[in-house]
C-alpha cells in the first residue's frame, strides 16, 4: 500500500510540472502544484488530506479559465474576432461564477456554453463557404451576359447566364433550409464577408468583392 501511495505522489507531482513554465496555463500549474502539496502531506491513501476533492476540482475550473483565456488571445491575434469575443465572455463568465456555483455545475455550464460558441462559428462560416461554392457561377454569368455576339449567339448566352441565375437561387435556398435545420432564424448576410475574419480569406481585390456581392444582391 505504501508503494501505491508513493506512485501517487509522484503522479501528481509530474502533474505539476506539465504547465509550470507554460505562460498561458499558469493558473492550472498554481493548482496543479497546490494538488501535488496536498498528495506530498499524505500518510495514509484511506485517508485522503482535508480539501484534496476541493483542490482537485479547482484544478478543471482553473484549467477552463486558463484555457479560455488563450483561446480569446490566439483568436483576436489572428483577426477572429467571433471566436475571440466568445471565449472572453467565457472566461469572465467562469471567473465571476467560480465562488458561487458547484465547481461540477460550473463545469457543465462551462462545456454548454462553449459549444454555443462552436454553433455560432459554425453559423458564421455558413455565409463564406457558400459564396465562394458559387463564386466561379457569378464570374461566368458576368462573362456571358457581357460578351459579343451574333444576335443568335447572343440570345444563347444569356440563357445560359439565366440557367446560372436559377442554379444559384435553387442552390441558396436549398443551403437556407438545410441551415434552418441547426440554425432556425439563419438566412445569408453577404455583407458580413467584409469582417476581417472572412476577408482574409477571399482572394480577390476589394472592387471585385463588392461587385460580386451586388450581383448576389441584384438576384436575390
Amino acid at each position: 500500500m505504501q508503494r501505491i501511495l508513493e506512485d501517487y505522489k509522484i503522479y501528481y507531482q509530474t502533474r505539476a510540472k506539465r504547465y509550470l513554465y507554460h505562460p498561458h496555463f499558469q493558473r492550472l500549474a498554481q493548482a496543479e502544484q497546490n494538488l501535488s502539496d496536498a498528495m506530498a502531506s499524505c500518510e495514509d491513501l484511506n485517508h485522503p488530506p482535508t480539501g484534496f476533492q476541493e483542490l482537485a476540482q479547482a484544478t478543471g475550473i482553473a484549467q477552463a479559465l486558463d484555457m479560455a483565456s488563450y483561446k480569446a488571445q490566439f483568436y483576436s491575434s489572428i483577426d477572429e474576432n467571433l471566436l475571440a469575443d466568445g471565449y472572453q465572455e467565457l472566461f469572465d463568465y467562469i471567473q465571476e461564477q467560480t465562488h458561487s456555483i458547484a465547481p461540477m455545475e460550473l463545469m457543465g455550464i462551462h462545456a454548454e456554453k462553449e459549444q454555443v460558441i462552436n454553433l455560432k462559428f459554425g453559423e458564421d462560416q455558413l455565409h463564406r463557404i457558400h459564396f465562394l461554392k458559387i463564386l466561379s457561377k457569378l464570374e461566368e454569368i458576368e462573362i456571358y451576359e457581357n460578351a459579343k455576339a451574333s444576335s443568335r449567339y447572343e440570345s444563347e448566352l444569356h440563357e445560359l447566364a439565366k440557367t446560372l441565375k436559377k442554379d444559384i437561387l435553387d442552390s441558396l435556398e436549398w443551403e437556407r433550409i438545410e441551415a434552418r435545420k441547426y440554425y432556425p432564424e439563419f438566412n445569408f448576410n453577404w455583407n458580413i464577408l467584409w469582417e476581417k475574419r472572412h476577408r482574409k480569406h477571399i482572394s480577390l481585390p476589394d472592387l471585385v468583392l463588392e461587385k460580386r456581392i451586388q450581383q448576389l444582391k441584384n438576384l436575390q
